[in-house]
Formats: structure tokens, sequence, C-alpha cells
């Protein structure tokens, strides 16, 4: 009889089906009741159980972590069980980290440096919100917002057409033109139109010809010639937002390089046209600086 009693499987407890604005208000008359020190635990232990019950209905964790959050991990290893850190141990968790994971070739949110990023805040929920699906919990804020990354697609260098209204009185011929904004007051090139034109120039290697090409397919043509007016050094770092460059003999640092790149340049071609072809420039401009500087063609 004795060993049958043994063998008979315990009860489990009784399951209840506690909510939590219930448990809420157990809390709450156990403060009337209980020191501080014992209310505080008994509040910690509350809402551990409202954040992992929660967490397990809407499966955004596993009933293997909620064990293992609940009980401890579930080893035997001396290095779990009395937190060593030293040893053998040491060392094969060094030598883990020192692995690169393995991923799935896709770049993370934090490997855009340089994009826009625009935060959308919540327009009809706030943090404290009740629930709308179980009407039972509250909504609180997750550590880490949902990351949607979007390219989109803009020509190297831009243009912006003003069209200003004009009003011209019928008695005396005036011409009133509307006010254009401040950013039209500017000069028609900006600086960063030099910039990006030496970046793909010298930095891409891309020809001022392609780079005429790749405009007129965008609709905003940018003629060779005027890529060279805009490309020169003392254009593109003359003035900055942050810092300002000064530098004395600037135009004659660049006067000297353009002349030596000149000269070489003509030294490998015999045709002027083949060598204002490798320069990325018309031949009536190379032929305008070879008489500025002196040049002459290969003979």
């Amino acid at each position: 009889m004795k060993n049958k009693d043994r063998n008979k499987k315990k009860k489990s407890p009784p399951r209840l089906n506690v909510t939590a604005e219930q448990i809420e208000q157990f809390v709450n008359r156990a403060q009337q009741v209980l020191p501080q020190k014992d209310y505080e635990l008994l509040f910690a232990m509350s809402e551990s159980l409202i954040f992992m019950r929660n967490a397990y209905e809407q499966k955004r964790i596993s009933e293997r972590n909620l064990l293992r959050m609940i009980f401890g991990p579930h080893s035997e290893r001396a290095a779990v069980i009395l937190g060593q850190t030293t040893g053998k141990y040491q060392k094969d968790k060094s030598e883990k980290q020192k692995q690169k994971p393995k991923g799935h070739g896709r770049n993370g949110s934090d490997d855009y440096p340089g994009a826009q990023r625009i935060s959308v805040p919540h327009t009809t929920m706030k943090p404290g919100d009740g629930c709308p699906e179980c009407c039972r919990g509250k909504v609180y804020r997750e550590m880490e917002p949902k990351i949607l990354i979007r390219f989109v697609a803009k020509v190297p260098v831009d243009a912006t057409v003003y069209e200003a209204e004009q009003l011209r009185c019928n008695a005396c011929g005036q011409i009133f033109d509307a006010s254009l904004p401040a950013e039209a007051a500017k000069p028609k090139y900006d600086e960063t139109v030099g910039a990006m034109i030496a970046v793909l120039r010298y930095g891409s290697g891309l020809p001022m010809n392609r780079i005429e090409v790749l405009q007129e397919s965008f609709g905003i043509p940018l003629p060779a010639s005027t890529q060279v007016c805009q490309n020169y050094p003392s254009r593109i770092v003359r003035r900055s937002h942050s810092n300002v460059l000064h530098s004395n003999n600037l135009e004659q640092k660049t006067s000297c390089f353009e002349a030596n790149l000149l000269a070489k340049t003509l030294q490998q071609y015999d045709d002027v046209n083949d060598a204002a072809r490798h320069l990325g420039m018309g031949a009536r401009t190379l032929y305008r600086k070879m008489k500025k500087y002196g040049l002459r063609a290969k003979s």
C-alpha cells in the first residue's frame, strides 16, 4: 500500500485566472497592511509576474527562456554555477567572442551614418494607455524602435527653378516682381556643386563628358565647360559652413599643378583632341589653357 501511495503522482495545484487589474488591486490593499520593505518586495514580484505572463502570451519569449528566467540556467558547469571567469572557461569565452558571427549580408541601421533619421511617434496611443487588444494590460515603450530603411535615388547635381510672378501696371507699364526666398539670393552654383564634381572626377574617376551625359539624362544639363569652371580647388574649399580654409598661394599652387598635369598629358598624346578627351575637357578649352601656360603640343 505504501509503494502504491508513493507511485501516485502528486496533483498539480489548481490554476487561477487572475487579471492584471486584480493583481494591482491586491497589491494596493497589501500596502495598507504590510511594512514598506515587504510592500516593495511584493510590488516587484507582481510586476515581474505580469511582465513574464504578457511576454509569454504575446510569444515574445519562449517557454524555455521563461523557465530559465524563473529558475536560472539548467547547467552543472562550475563556471555557470559558481560564476567563475578564469581558466579554461575564460579562454573559451574569449575565443568565441573573437569569432565573427555569420550574418545575412544586410547592413543594419547603424551602418548608415549619413542617412536622414525621422522619429515617428504614435498618434493615437502613448505609454501608460490601456491595451486595445486584450483590454487588460497597459502599453509601454520598447527599448528599440521598429526600423524601416527606404532608399531614394537623386541626381548628383540638382537644380531648382524659381518662377517669380510678375505684375504689370496697365497705365504706366511698371513691372512688380514677387519676392524670392532667401535661397534664391545665393550664387547660381552652390559650393557643393564644385565639391561633387571633384569627388566624381578625381575620387571616382568619372570623366567630365560622362558627368555631362549623366546630368543630361536626368533633365538637368551640366556641360563639361561649366564643370571646369566650378572644379577649381580654390572654389571648392573657399568657404564652408563650419570651417574656413585660407591660403595665400592657393591660386598659385593650383595653377602650377594644372600646368604640370597638362604638360605631362600633352607629352603622352600626339593629338590634342585625344589629350583633351583624356582630361575630360573640350579641345577649345585645352587650347586656351595651353596658351595661358605657354604649352605646346607634342611635335
